[in-house]
């Protein structure tokens, strides 16, 4: 267990500490032991363990304080193995095999300038699906991103997610009933993305460190940016563009939002309701948050309090 009022400083590995598939350069292997002499240091990366030793060294565990391999389904801790978790134990053969199946009778289909092996990686946490197939050079591994990317652009799928071209339309066709699943998406990478059960992220990892009592937990990885939908930009400019004019702009629904005057939300009815002099008024919505006294100022009247508006 860590000493009272100690951190852990956590790394991904594919895009911050390494390049894609690459070695740690030797500056950044310095940088991370002198980071040692006054922190804890781990690392968690999605690949499996023999992979994070290619790019950090094959004494990657002495190395680091925690080594999380598959995102922390594998856990090492100070240099000692500490614990596993299996998605073939966790999902079963049979619902495995019908989502391998499904992923190489599709990618059978597609038409791409190269193909190369190793398709589908069965990995101890989760299976990692890639059109290319994961033996692909360096170079075409590149080549595949550009057209993987051009494809997310052309067909209208440049989302707030990650989610890559030929991976994004393979990932919705198995969103079908019999995948009881619900497997997350996450893209792995340039090439590939993975499936794995929901909760089987990097914060998996989290859990394991949970019982050593650190202080203060500080994870740095290339995707950690918030993300940010169309529609809260547009609000907040239209925010700062109107500040003082008296009017609310509120998120409505999936595809849109609202603009109205100061007070002119739900609360507005209970201003009319106000004569009527109920002494209980009970609201049933799906978006109930208490309201503060401030944000309704006439209930400071006394006809009603913020505890009897629920």
């Amino acid at each position: 267990m860590a000493g009272a009022g100690e951190v852990l400083c956590l790394f991904d590995v594919d895009g911050t500490l390494t390049a894609a598939r690459q070695k740690v350069t030797s500056d950044m292997a310095e940088f991370l032991q002198n980071l040692r002499k006054k922190v804890k240091v781990g690392v968690v990366g999605g690949s499996d363990f023999e992979k994070i030793k290619e790019q950090l060294g094959d004494d990657v565990v002495e190395k680091f304080d925690f080594v999380f391999p598959e995102n922390g389904l594998v856990a090492y801790k100070d240099g000692k193995f500490l614990s596993r978790q299996s998605i073939h134990a966790h999902l079963g053969e049979d619902l495995l095999q019908e989502i391998i199946n499904y992923c190489l009778a599709y990618i059978a289909k597609l038409k791409l300038p190269k193909k190369r092996g190793t398709f589908v990686e069965f990995r101890n946490g989760m299976l990692n699906v890639s059109p290319i197939g994961r033996n692909c050079t360096q170079e075409e591994r590149i080549e595949f991103y550009e057209l993987d990317k051009s494809l997310r652009m052309c067909m209208g799928t440049m989302t707030t997610t990650y989610t890559s071209g030929y991976s994004h339309f393979l990932f919705c066709s198995m969103r079908r009933p019999r995948l009881a699943l619900q497997p997350a998406l996450h893209t792995g990478g340039q090439i590939s993305f993975d499936v794995f059960p929901n909760g089987w992220d990097k914060t998996y990892c989290l859990g394991i460190l949970e019982k050593e009592a650190f202080s203060q937990i500080y994870f740095f990885g290339d995707k950690t940016m918030p993300k940010e939908h169309f529609r809260d930009k547009f609000v907040a400019d239209l925010r700062k563009e109107f500040d003082g004019k008296g009017l609310t702009f509120s998120i409505g629904g999936q595809i849109s939002f609202d603009v109205f005057p100061n007070g002119w939300d739900k609360t507005y009815c209970l201003g009319i309701l106000e004569k009527e002099a109920f002494s209980q008024i009970y609201f049933f919505g799906d978006k109930t948050m208490p309201h503060k006294p401030e944000v309704v100022p006439w209930l400071r009247n006394g006809a009603y309090s913020t505890a009897n508006i629920r």
